[in-house]
């Protein structure tokens, strides 16, 4: 066969002489260029440069130093050291590049490498003032149809792999994306990094936008940026921030530091500590919260705890909607903010707005509800306390509006505000009583309480009684357990030191030290000191009067109806001596009738100055 020869005319001049500078080679159909160590023994092979290699048929080298073209129809169009044993692979420049696989170059077919230092290759010893690998690197196995667009020591194992640039990053996965950064590794298929340092895209379908050391281990999971976060279940999420984990199906955390999403669904929005372990649960920021309830929410604040499903808690400090036996005993509890609501104990120290000593949790009421304050308890089914500070209620369907160490036990009850303020329950000797729509407005040290132990039946009826305010004031069951089914509907309007003790549908209007005691019912006092009645149907208004009968009525100071019924005394220091009758020191009787004439029988009338009765 005639040979082809491209001459160098600067040595020798037209008409064919001169030295050939392309010549054939070894293989069939190929050229190489003479006299700088290249060959061309592959078939239709082309080698250009110094010390190359194009050994493989249809191999194509086009300049460069040392580079081997190895492959079925492979390619390196320039640089140093470069090696192209894949099948149709493809080397555009740089310094020991590589496209091979071990078993067979089919299996890296068509993979390709732009340019860079060492791609598809690990270890070595590389010299930055050399430019050169003082200790050779070891040979990685390129992806079919990968690509590596340049940097240093990226590894594009995985099948339709891309690594764009960066440095000592691998895409192993199949159909892997690698945008820049270091040390990075897209793993599974279908997996993205888009940069940074030390990231992990290992789950399918997973991202890891970049940052550093974040890891999206879960299938389709998420990682946006950040320092060390990872996403570790299917659909979990993380936008960014530091030291945060998405470990369940959809979990999110936005941002933040430290944060924990552990709860199937649930979302740590921000902040820092906090932990949405629930399902269904979300934390929008604070610190050391703990979302732990199904469907339970935290707004934000510090060390608050939703362990009740549904339950809520909008800011505030040691905040706590909780059951200890069960979330669901909680379901729906609610606390805006404040301080250590739902707890008791513990020591707070003001200066440094913390509990140095931990504060005891305490069951939260289904449905319960405090709005703020401090160390506010709402233990009771529908329970509500405004604000304020320590004040406990345990009645159901029951509300305290704020002020101080209030305590209301009944149900449908109701305390507006002041301090000391109590509703009282206790049952031992029965089935207990219908207890509710008890009020107290407010004031100091006010009392609405029954104890009704060894004695009572069970059953009946107590409620409906009201202290409109004032201090020391109570109606009170003795704990006698007798007449409770007629025991309820008591009012007292204020004062100081009132009592009623005993049965129903009493009043006490105010004043002082006034008491209405027994089984007496219906009865009132109006005002005034030291007025007591024992039975039922009975007025009195003064001062230090005394009623044990019933229907009876006195006004004045220092008046006594005894056994006797169905009497009046209006006056002072009378003692009644007997029933249906009218006591009165002095009598005066204006406009009295002259005649007898239309007058019912009893009544009186003046003849001149003589009294007449009809």
């Amino acid at each position: 066969m005639a040979q082809v020869k491209i001459y160098n005319s600067s040595s020798g001049g037209g008409g064919g002489g001169g030295t050939p500078v392309i010549l054939a080679d070894t293989g069939t159909g190929s050229s190489v260029r003479c006299g700088v160590s290249s060959s061309a023994s592959g078939n239709y092979s082309f080698a250009v440069g110094k010390s190359t290699t194009a050994s493989g048929n249809y191999s194509t080298i086009s300049g460069g130093s040392c580079n081997v073209a190895s492959g079925l129809i492979s390619t390196i169009s320039g640089g140093e050291k470069n090696l192209a044993q894949a099948i149709g692979g493809f080397i555009g420049g740089g310094e020991c590049n590589n496209v091979c696989n071990t078993t067979s170059g089919c299996l890296a077919f068509g993979a390709v490498v732009v340019g860079g230092v060492g791609n598809n290759t690990t270890g070595g010893t590389w010299s930055l003032a050399t430019c050169t690998f003082t200790v050779a690197p070891t040979i990685c196995n390129a992806g079919l149809y990968s690509f590596v667009g340049g940097g240093f020591q990226n590894r594009a194992t995985g099948q339709n792999a891309v690594i764009v640039g960066g440095k000592c990053s691998t895409a192993s996965g199949q159909y892997t994306f690698l945008g820049g950064g270091a040390n990075n590794s897209s793993s599974n298929s279908y997996s993205t990094i888009g940069g940074g340092k030390s990231n992990t895209a290992s789950g399918q379908y997973s991202i890891v936008g970049g940052g550093q050391s974040n890891t999206a281990s879960g299938n389709r999971s998420v990682v946006g940026g950040g320092f060390t976060n990872t996403a570790s279940n299917s659909y979990a999420v993380i936008g960014g921030g530091r030291n945060s984990t998405s470990s369940n199906y959809a979990s999110t955390v936005a941002g933040g530091r430290s944060n924990i999403a552990s709860g199937s669904i649930s979302s740590a929005l921000g902040g820092c500590g906090n932990t949405a372990s629930g399902d269904c649960s979300i934390i929008g920021g604070g610190q050391g919260n703990t979302a732990s309830g199904l469907r339970a929410t935290i707004g934000g604040g510090n060390n608050n705890l939703a362990q009740a499903i549904g339950g809520f808690v909008g800011g505030g400090t040691c905040n706590n909607v909780c059951n200890s036996t069960s979330g669901c005993l909680a379901y729906g509890a609610a606390v805006v903010g404040g301080v250590g609501n739902n707890t008791t104990g513990g020591t707070w120290n003001l200066a440094t707005c913390t509990f140095s000593v931990a504060p005891t949790i305490c069951n939260a009421g289904q449905y319960s509800f405090v709005g703020g304050g401090f160390q506010n308890r709402a233990t009771g089914l529908s329970s509500t306390i405004g604000g304020g500070a320590d004040n406990i209620n345990s009645g159901i369907v029951s509300f305290i509006g704020a002020g101080c160490c209030n305590t209301l036990g009944g149900n449908c009850s109701f305390i507006g505000s002041g301090k000391l303020n109590k509703m009282i329950y206790i049952f031992t000797g029965g089935a207990g009583a219908n207890n509710y729509n008890d009020v107290i407005n407010g004031g100091l040290s006010n009392c609405i309480s029954v104890n009704l132990n060894a004695g009572c039946s069970g059953g009946g009826y107590e409620g409906g009684q009201v202290i409109g305010g004032g201090q020391a004031n109570c109606i009170v069951n003795t704990g006698s357990g007798v007449y409770l089914d007629n025991y309820g509907y008591n009012t007292i309007g204020g004062g100081h030191n009132i009592r009623i003790l005993g049965s129903c549908y009493n009043t006490i209007s105010g004043g002082t030290n006034n008491a209405i005691c027994g089984f007496a019912q219906s009865s009132t006092v109006v005002g005034g000191v030291g007025n007591t009645i024992n039975g039922s149907n009975s007025v009195i208004g003064g001062n230090a009067n005394t009623s044990s009968g019933y229907s009876n009525t006195i006004f004045g100071e220092g008046n006594i109806i005894g056994v006797f019924n169905c009497s009046a005394i209006i006056g002072a220091n009378i003692t009644a001596d007997r029933c249906c009758t009218l006591h009165i020191n002095n009598l005066s009787i204006k406009s009295i009738p002259t005649s007898a004439a239309g007058l019912p029988s009893g009544s009186v009338w003046k003849n001149g100055n003589v009294l007449n009765i009809v």
